[in-house]
């Protein structure tokens, strides 16, 4: 079963791996690997936590992340074209970072509530 805290812990991770790629730091092939997790999947597996669909096997769960993934990107692409910011690599990084950490986070407290309704099933049993 997927839980927020494990997810948490890789986005934080694959975010720092980016910012130090962007402070000039020479770690392309982990800067690549890191933004593969952070694009394809993190917002997808966010929103899977927060959905919690009962009847989704967590390889569905985890398959299913990448398409739900690739439309909040997409549609962070759409609101930042209208910012004055444009579509450039900087803000796009910095809104799909905050866009992924904030849904983490509302997942995680999430399945703490859920725990602390009913702590012998938990969250998504």
């Amino acid at each position: 079963m997927m839980t927020a805290r494990p997810l948490i812990g890789i986005a934080l991770i694959c975010l720092a791996i980016v910012g130090l790629d962007a402070a000039g730091l020479p770690i392309a092939p982990f800067r690549v690997a890191a933004g593969v997790v952070v694009a394809m999947f993190m917002p997808g597996a966010a929103v899977m936590l927060l959905v919690r669909p009962r009847f989704l096997a967590d390889s569905a769960r985890l398959v299913l992340s990448v398409p739900i993934s690739i439309a909040i990107l997409a549609l962070v692409g759409v609101v930042l074209d209208w910012t004055p910011w444009g579509l450039r690599p900087l803000p796009l990084v910095l809104a799909s970072a905050v866009v992924t950490l904030a849904l983490l986070a509302i997942a995680a407290r999430s399945e703490a509530a859920a725990v602390t309704r009913n702590p012998q099933t938990g969250p998504g049993r």
